[in-house]
C-alpha cells in the first residue's frame, strides 16, 4: 500500500556544498557561452575567450549574485546552510533557462525574446515553489522568486544595449520587458494554484488538513528539525487509554538498582525527532538518570496506529515508567521459557511467576504488531497463570513482509506458542549488562541515540543473551552473523531487538535498518559489550508491574488512510501535472508573442 508514498522519497537528494555548486555553475556557464560563440561561426579563439568568458557574465554572474541576496534576506542567522539550497536553486535556474534558450535558437529564432522572457518564467517557478513548499518561506517567496528573473534579463538588456552582445532580447522598453514577464509568471502560478487545489481536496475531505501546509512542514522538520508538524498531526489524533510495562532488576546483595526493562504501548515514530520518533533515547537517558542505571527501551506490540502525536508526551510516559520502578514483590528466582510454532517464537524470562517475553518470526518478516493483537497475546499468557505478562516485539527482520495483525495465521501460531510455554519452579538468577552509546555512528548509520544495552542471564546452568539496539529492524543477514559470531560464548538463547525508532529514517528510501551501514565494525562492539555483560554477572532479583495511562496518539487506521490519500494524490498527479503545466506554458507563451 504504501510504496508510491515511500517512492515518493527516493526523489529527494542531498544539495552539494555552494562551493561545488559555484565552481559547476562557473564551469557551465563557461560551455555554454563558448558553444553559443561556435554556433554564430566565430573561430575556435574567440569564442573560448570572449564568449565564454560573456557566458560567465550573463549567466553565472546574475546566479550567484541571486543566491547570495537570497540568504540575505532570507536566512541571514543560518546564512551558509540558506546559500547551499539558494546557490543549487539559481544552479538548477541557470541550466533550464538556458535549454530553453537553446530550444529557441533552434526551432524559434524569429521570436527568440519572447522564448526567453518564457524560460525565465520558468525560472520564477524553479524559484518560488522550493521556496513555498521546502524551505517554507511564505510571501517572501514571491519577490525572491523574481530576482534571478530580473537579474538575468537587465544583464541580456545591458549587453545588447552596450555592449552588443548576447542579442537575445529585441530593443524593447524594460518596463515593458517588466511586465511581460509578470504576465507570464502569473499565468504559471495560477497553474500552480489549479495543481494545490488538486493536491489539497482529498486530504481536505479526509482529514480536515491541507496537504500543501502539511508537505511544507514536512520538509521544515527534515531539513530544520522543525516540529510544527505536530500540530497538523494532533488536528487528526484520538486520545487513548495504554500502559507501560516495567521491569527492574537490583543486585540482591547491595539492593541496588541493576537494570531496567521498559516497555511503552506506543510506537516509535512518525519520523525524524517528530512525535515518539527519539523516545527510546529519551526515556532511556530519564530512567538512568533517576536509577543509575543502565535502560532497556523496548518496543511494545505496537503499530503506527500508536505513534505519539506530541514529543513532549515522553514525560508522561516516563511518570509511568517511574512508578513502574516502585514494585513490589521482588523475586530472586527466574526461569528461561522458549517455545516455536511454526515461525513463530517465544521466548522469555519468569521472574517469580511474572513474565518478560519476546515475539519474533525472524528470519522471516518480523515487524510491527497491532495492539490488538498484543492485547489478545498477553491475555493468553495471563491465562497461562501467571501473575503479570510483558510482552515486546523483537522487531528484528527486516523483509518485505506485513505488520502481525489479528486473526492471520501467525496470530495462531504465537498463541499456540504461548499456550505451551513450560511452567517450573524458578532457580537463582545471575544477570550482567553493558552499554555502549555507538557515539561514533550517526542516525544515517541507522543508529538512535540509545545506542546499544546488552543483558545476559545466567539460570539452573543455562545461558541467554539479549543484545538491544535503538534502530529501525535489522537485516537477516545481519542477525545472522551477529548470532554466529556469539555463539563462542555458548549461549543457550541469542537474539539481536531494536526498539523500531523511527529518528533513523531518512530521505531517499525511508528504510534504514541495523546492518546496513558499517556491519563489521558493529558486530566487533556487540561482541565486546557482550563480554564485558558476561563479566558483570551477579546475583539479582527483580519485580514487574505494568502503570496504565492517557496519550494523545496519531488513531487507528490513520496512517494507512494518510497513505492511501497520499497514493491517490499522486497517481492523480501523474495525469493532472504534465497536462496543466504543458497548458500554462503554452498559455503564457501565446500572450508574449501577443502583446509585442
Amino acid at each position: 500500500m504504501d510504496k508510491k508514498a515511500v517512492a515518493l522519497t527516493s526523489l529527494f537528494f542531498t544539495v552539494p556544498p555552494y562551493r561545488r555548486t559555484v565552481i559547476y555553475l562557473l564551469v557551465y556557464s563557461f560551455i555554454f557561452g563558448f558553444a553559443l560563440g561556435l554556433a554564430f561561426s566565430q573561430d575556435v579563439s574567440t569564442a573560448f575567450i570572449f564568449t565564454g568568458t560573456e557566458g560567465i557574465t550573463v549567466l553565472a554572474l546574475p546566479a550567484v549574485i541571486s543566491a547570495v541576496l537570497a540568504a540575505s534576506l532570507l536566512s541571514r542567522k543560518n546564512f551558509r546552510q540558506g546559500l547551499r539550497y539558494f546557490m543549487f536553486l539559481a544552479f538548477l535556474s541557470t541550466l533550464v533557462s538556458t535549454i530553453i534558450y537553446s530550444l529557441g535558437f533552434v526551432f524559434y529564432t524569429k521570436e527568440i525574446s519572447s522564448v526567453v522572457l518564457m524560460g525565465n518564467a520558468i525560472v520564477f517557478m524553479l524559484w518560488f515553489a522550493p521556496l513555498l513548499i521546502a524551505l517554507n518561506y511564505g510571501k517572501k517567496a514571491i519577490l525572491v522568486s523574481f530576482i534571478q528573473p530580473a537579474l538575468n534579463i537587465s544583464f541580456l538588456v545591458f549587453l545588447r544595449a552596450y555592449l552588443n552582445k548576447f542579442v537575445f532580447l529585441e530593443a524593447q522598453n524594460p518596463l515593458f520587458l517588466a511586465v511581460k514577464l509578470l504576465v507570464a509568471s502569473a499565468v504559471l502560478l495560477i497553474a500552480l494554484w489549479s495543481i494545490f487545489f488538486i493536491i489539497n481536496a482529498p486530504s481536505k475531505r479526509n482529514f480536515g488538513i491541507s496537504t500543501i501546509q502539511a508537505a511544507t512542514l514536512f520538509f521544515a522538520q527534515w531539513l530544520r528539525k522543525s516540529k510544527e508538524l505536530e500540530e497538523v498531526l494532533a488536528e487528526m489524533s484520538e486520545s487513548v487509554h495504554t500502559f507501560v510495562g516495567t521491569v527492574v532488576f537490583r543486585s540482591k546483595k547491595s539492593k541496588k538498582v541493576k537494570a531496567s526493562f521498559i516497555v511503552p504501548y506506543i510506537h516509535f515514530g512518525p519520523f525524524g525527532n517528530l512525535g515518539g520518533s527519539e523516545f527510546p533515547y529519551l526515556i532511556e537517558k530519564n530512567i538512568e538518570a533517576k536509577t543509575d542505571a543502565p535502560a532497556f527501551v523496548f518496543h511494545g506490540t505496537t503499530n503506527h496506529d500508536f505513534n505519539p502525536v506530541h514529543s513532549s508526551s515522553v514525560q508522561a510516559l516516563v511518570e509511568a515508567a517511574s512508578k513502574g520502578l516502585e514494585a513490589k514483590g521482588f523475586s530472586d528466582n527466574a526461569f528461561f521459557a522458549h517455545s516455536k510454532k511454526g515461525s513463530s517464537d517465544v521466548f522469555g524470562v519468569i521472574f517469580g511467576g511474572k513474565a518478560f517475553l519476546t515475539l519474533s518470526r525472524a528470519p522471516k518478516s518480523t515487524e510491527d504488531i497491532d495492539f490488538a493483537v498484543g492485547i489478545a497475546l498477553r491475555n493468553r499468557a495471563l491465562a497461562r497463570g501467571f501473575s503479570e505478562a510483558i510482552l515486546a516485539d523483537r522487531h528484528n527482520s527486516k523483509t518485505t513482509g506485513k505488520l502481525l495483525e489479528i486473526g492471520s495465521r501467525e496470530y495462531y501460531e504465537f498463541e499456540e506458542a504461548i499456550d505451551e510455554l513450560k511452567r517450573k519452579v524458578g532457580q537463582a538468577f545471575k544477570m550482567g549488562v553493558s552499554e555502549d552509546e555507538l557515539k561514533g555512528f550517526s542516525l544515517a548509520d541507522g543508529i538512535g541515540g540509545a545506542g546499544l544495552r546488552v543483558a545476559v542471564f545466567e539460570s539452573s546452568g543455562k545461558s541467554i543473551c539479549l543484545v538491544l539496539v535503538d534502530a529501525n529492524n535489522v537485516l537477516p543477514y545481519f542477525r545472522s552473523e551477529l548470532i554466529t559470531s556469539l555463539s563462542r560464548y555458548g549461549f543457550n538463547f541469542v537474539d539481536v531487538l531494536t526498539t523500531d525508532t523511527h529518528s533513523v529514517n531518512r530521505i531517499g528510501g525511508v528504510h534504514n535498518p541495523l546492518g546496513r551501514s558499517r556491519p563489521k565494525e558493529l558486530l566487533k562492539i556487540i561482541g565486546e559489550r557482550v563480554k564485558e555483560a558476561i563479566e558483570n554477572l551477579e546475583v539479582c532479583e527483580a519485580s514487574a508491574s505494568v502503570v496504565f495511562m492517557d496519550l494523545d496518539i496519531l488513531g487507528a487506521k490513520k496512517s494507512s488512510e494518510l497513505i492511501s490519500t497520499v497514493n491517490s494524490i499522486v497517481s492523480i498527479l501523474k495525469l493532472v501535472a504534465p497536462a496543466v503545466f504543458i497548458a500554462s506554458v503554452a498559455l503564457a507563451f501565446l500572450m508574449l508573442l501577443y502583446f509585442k
